[in-house]
């Protein structure tokens, strides 16, 4: 019991540093190339491939929002890693005069929205409400055998 307990503590505690940790590589490299370091990493951590595609023009918007849009790559990626069974994913980060609008794409076993309501993870959760927070709107599309897509959108107004 008291192993189970102290790490019960420890993992909570690991979080909490986790979720406070800011993103070194978002900070020294700009948005973009972050990302793109992401992806390179997961294809060859993962060995899942993982099609980049960008938009050219995207400035910056502003620390917030790119730290949100940051971490959603990596929660997208690490939930494809973990329970999609994928053997593709696709990152998209498009922007126009008036949004700027992350996409990312596994071509996954997907889940039905009673699964995701059964799960009691960080993970996406914590991922919707760090958009709305941000000033975004968050998208969760999936279902059985169709793969998953989280999209994420800022309105060039507004981006925090």
């Amino acid at each position: 019991d008291w192993i189970i307990s102290t790490l019960r503590a420890s993992i909570v505690e690991m979080r909490r540093i986790l979720r406070a940790l800011k993103p070194v590589n978002l900070q020294k490299m700009g948005l973009v190339d972050a990302i793109r370091k992401i992806a390179e990493d997961y294809t060859y951590n993962c060995g899942i491939p993982v099609l980049l595609q960008t938009s050219d023009g995207i400035t910056s918007l502003g620390q917030k929002a790119e730290s949100v849009l940051y971490r959603a790559v990596n929660e997208s990626l690490n939930n494809a890693r973990k329970h999609s069974g994928a053997s593709s994913v696709k990152v998209s980060l498009q922007a126009d005069s008036s949004e700027f609008v992350l996409t990312v794409e596994d071509n996954g076993r997907g889940f039905s929205s009673s699964e995701a309501s059964q799960k009691h993870g960080l993970g996406l959760s914590g991922l919707r409400d760090s958009v709305a927070a941000a000033g975004g709107e968050f998208e969760l599309v999936s279902a059985p055998q169709n793969g998953t897509r989280v999209s994420v959108r800022f309105p060039v107004r507004g981006v925090t």
